[in-house]
């Protein structure tokens, strides 16, 4: 009988074991639950996070660009002046055309891009067609649109 009672007593134990094992189990579970959720919270902060730091870098980018592009629009807002040496202002107009037309190559906002584009066109063609009041009227209304563009 005292085997029967060892046995019964040792089986008691090993329920009461597995048991407590389950009980631990089913915590362990929805621990891990919560830590997959605390995971995935975590993992949209940081792509939320992310998003924030690349709209913040293109505004950035669209600033530096605007500022540059305005400085090398200064030129042109006294094209239409006297021109006392129009070869030196068709060259300048040049350099200024090719200095557009890069930004616009490398910046990522479109409407900077194209109002990049169009100014550089406007640049080179008076560099080709000289300053006359058709051209230097092109070229003031395309630095407007410029500037609106990099508002």
């Amino acid at each position: 009988m005292r085997v029967s009672v060892k046995s019964s007593a040792g089986r008691t134990r090993r329920a009461v074991g597995v048991g407590i094992s389950a009980l631990a189990l089913g915590a362990l579970l929805v621990g891990c639950g919560e830590v997959q959720e605390a995971q995935q919270e975590l993992s949209n902060a940081i792509d939320q996070g992310r998003e924030r730091l690349e709209h913040g870098q293109q505004h950035i980018d669209r600033a530096t660009t605007c500022a540059e592009a305005l400085g090398i629009v200064g030129f042109f807002e006294s094209v239409g002046n006297a021109v006392s040496n129009p070869e030196e202002t068709a060259q300048q107009a040049r350099e200024r055309a090719e200095e557009l037309a890069t930004l616009a190559a490398e910046t990522t906002d479109e409407d900077v891009a194209n109002a990049l584009r169009e100014m550089s066109d406007s640049a080179a063609n008076l560099a080709e067609n000289g300053v006359g009041s058709d051209t230097v009227e092109t070229v003031e209304n395309q630095v407007q649109v410029l500037r609106d563009a990099c508002l």
